[in-house]
């Protein structure tokens, strides 16, 4: 992979315009081998004070047993995470990162009832997963176009097994990468 320098970094903050065919002749990068790591990373699961606090937080959105009995022992799935940062292309969110959709900074969530949560990233904002919490209904939504949102679970076990399934196309040995996957668990 190519590194940049701190004459090429800068440049490439200054958000000046910049060809392609410049930046890949620029003397300031080297060309280096890298090893990239993939697994699988389950945050570790909250205590009770903390979903306390958040359930305080958020006195307006109630969420599930079954959702707190997730969260007691998994906060956090990113699964085929980057090892080294701990997190996946997209993956969802630890608790303390749930916002509602109000809220969001993304800001394109016009027609999804208020009490919804967004509990998921996306690398390039592509996709968020929702969570009515009301009904425990997840959608991952599209926000370039909301009517290709899809179903992704109307309980906890639906959204896990929907989840594995959608998680699969980030399996870097998709990809023509060898090696077997690493398997994590944050703790």
């Amino acid at each position: 992979m190519s590194v940049h320098g701190p004459q090429l970094t800068a440049l490439l903050h200054s958000r000046r315009p910049l060809l392609l065919t410049e930046l890949l002749a620029h003397p300031d990068q080297r060309r280096e081998l890298r090893r990239f790591r993939y697994g699988h990373v389950l945050g570790k699961g909250l205590p009770e004070a903390a979903l306390a606090t958040w359930q305080r937080e958020h006195a307006e959105t109630t969420i599930s047993a079954a959702l707190v009995d997730l969260v007691r022992q998994v906060d956090g799935i990113h699964l085929w995470a980057d090892l080294d940062r701990g997190r996946a292309y997209f993956g969802v969110l630890p608790l303390a990162e749930w916002r509602p959709v109000h809220e969001h900074e993304a800001a394109v969530f016009e027609d999804v009832p208020r009490g919804t949560l967004v509990v998921s990233y996306h690398d390039n904002g592509d996709y968020y997963l929702l969570l009515d919490a009301r009904e425990e209904r997840f959608t991952w939504f599209d926000p370039q176009s909301p009517s290709d949102s899809m179903l992704a679970g109307e309980s906890i076990e639906d959204f896990l097994e929907w989840w594995w399934e959608r998680t699969q196309e980030l399996d870097p040995r998709r990809n023509g990468f060898e090696g077997s996957p690493s398997q994590s668990s944050a703790s």
